[in-house]
């Protein structure tokens, strides 16, 4: 799912630079998160991609924004998007509930301060054929407007008018809510602070401002300073930079045993809003059924189930990244699995399985000399021994005597990252490029089964208020819907929305 937001300013409602982060989250029928992503804000726009997952179930999901000041201290919600999401298609006629529309001779309608005119080199084209759409873009005056537009097209049969409220629609129930304080941090924000209560009391707090050192795994080193009471803030700038997860590491001296706490702000937005009444657009209570001949056709859609394929290994040991294999190699010198050679020459390994030790009450003397301590090779094979040590027995019965390879600490990622003073942090969802066929594909021959023809969410006009697109039909022969947004720097937007044929 592609979405573009727009961010304006209460007092100038020109489009807002206060604020840089964008906080998106989608809740389920019974009010569960199941998408929680954060993405950067650009002089007040921003645009992105929400992946519907698999396990989400059939039912009416409620889509919320928030910025580091959207609420404040409001006793409100603004209002939220509405989605459906159908485990088949065949149920898109049973949610289809508003005003019906002639779906093959779809006015084209323009509403807000910006006036959008759409026009098509035609009004019914075969599958897989090119079609090019111009753009111009007014004023209430006439005057042609320098504007930004983010441009959808898409099958009929996915609009579903009780749930779709256009910018408008946003604008005025957003305009009506007041300003309030910012509860929010701006981008990745957390609190670097002392990790030993009795080392705090030692230095009587945090003994001034600290380095960060923050990084992708394969990327290069940055560093951020706290403030003196060990909170930081990493701004979008150099969030952009990072993969959503990304890692910090404290550069203050191992004296402090540094801990990092970073912010929920999921579960700030959660406190927050308990309680808050939220308010829905007017759209979804003026419904009523439509007649059967207007409520669009799956007819044609072709739908590739593919079975889940289960993969199963016999090794015991995690896959692991190239980042987390070179902590896993660290683990492997500084772990606490240990060999024990004997006077005889037999070398033991300890620790290593889980009740698989040679000294279960810690090492010391063998009966023939003394015990060496060594650290384990990787790669190379020792004995392992299990004892029965119930009923308070130093070394009881054998139990399991055997022989493996050891090949490193077996510890979760979680335990590798602690072991090495590291937090794995969660910045901004990764960019996605919405895919056009290109002629070669066109020309391929192979099935086209998109219901999205073309997702532009940063359209500029020029001087003249004018733009245009191109793109290609795909092989369903269906009505295809046409929404537009659009906004100019001083505040004004506009909607239009139109529709053309594909035919076989």
């Amino acid at each position: 799912m592609w979405f573009k937001a727009y961010v304006l300013d209460m007092s100038t409602h020109r489009l807002s630079e206060k604020s840089n982060t964008l906080y998106l989250r989608i809740t389920n029928p019974k009010d569960s998160v199941v998408w929680f992503e954060q993405y950067p804000l650009y002089a007040g726009r921003t645009e992105g991609q929400v992946y519907v997952g698999d396990s989400w179930q059939p039912g009416d999901y409620r889509i919320d924004g928030f910025t580091r000041s959207s609420l404040g201290d409001s006793t409100k919600v603004l209002m939220p998007r509405r989605i459906v999401v159908l485990d088949n298609l065949q149920k898109m006629d049973s949610v289809h509930l508003a005003h019906a529309t002639d779906r093959f001779a779809a006015p084209i309608e323009t509403t807000g301060n910006l006036r959008i005119n759409i026009r098509l080199d035609s009004t019914e084209y075969h599958t897989k054929s090119l079609v090019q759409i111009d753009f111009e873009v007014t004023d209430s005056n006439g005057v042609p407007a320098l504007s930004e537009m983010a441009v959808a097209v898409y099958d009929w049969l996915y609009h579903a008018p009780f749930a779709y409220d256009d910018i408008v629609a946003h604008y005025t129930a957003a305009g009506n809510n007041p300003q309030g304080n910012e509860f929010l941090p701006d981008g990745v924000a957390g609190k670097l602070r002392i990790g030993s209560k009795k080392r705090a009391r030692e230095l009587g707090g945090m003994p001034g401002e600290q380095y960060l050192n923050f990084y992708a795994p394969d990327g290069t080193a940055n560093f951020i300073a706290t403030a003196t009471d060990g909170s930081f803030e990493i701004p979008r700038d150099a969030l952009a930079e990072l993969p959503r997860d990304f890692f910090i590491k404290p550069v203050s001296g191992h004296e402090l045993k540094p801990e990092i706490a970073i912010r929920n702000t999921n579960g700030e937005i959660e406190k927050f809003i308990e309680g808050k009444n939220v308010e829905w657009s007017h759209a979804i209570f003026d419904t009523h059924e439509q007649n059967s001949d207007t409520v669009p056709s799956y007819a044609g859609r072709r739908t590739y189930h593919l079975d889940d394929i289960e993969v199963s290994t016999r090794v015991r040991y995690p896959k692991r990244d190239k980042f987390y294999g070179y902590l896993d190699s660290v683990s492997t010198t500084y772990g606490s699995a240990w060999v024990c050679r004997h006077a005889h020459g037999d070398e033991y390994l300890n620790d290593y399985r889980t009740g698989y030790t040679h000294h279960p009450n810690g090492y010391g003397m063998d009966i023939d000399g003394p015990v060496q301590v060594l650290r384990p090779v990787k790669g190379k094979s020792y004995q392992i021994v299990r004892y029965d040590t119930s009923e308070g027995k130093i070394i009881g019965n054998l139990i399991d005597l055997t022989t493996t390879e050891f090949r490193g600490e077996r510890l979760s990622e979680e335990e590798l990252l602690k072991l090495n003073g590291i937090w794995k942090a969660q910045g901004y969802y990764p960019h996605r490029t919405f895919m056009k066929p290109t002629r070669e594909d066109v020309e391929s021959g192979l099935f086209d089964n998109a219901n999205t023809l073309l997702w532009h969410p940063s359209l500029l006009t020029d001087r003249n208020g004018m733009a245009s697109v191109k793109f290609y039909t795909s092989d369903i022969a269906t009505t295809f819907y046409i929404v537009v947004n659009a906004v100019d720097s001083y505040g004004n937007i506009g909607t239009a929305t139109g529709a053309f044929n594909v035919m076989r």
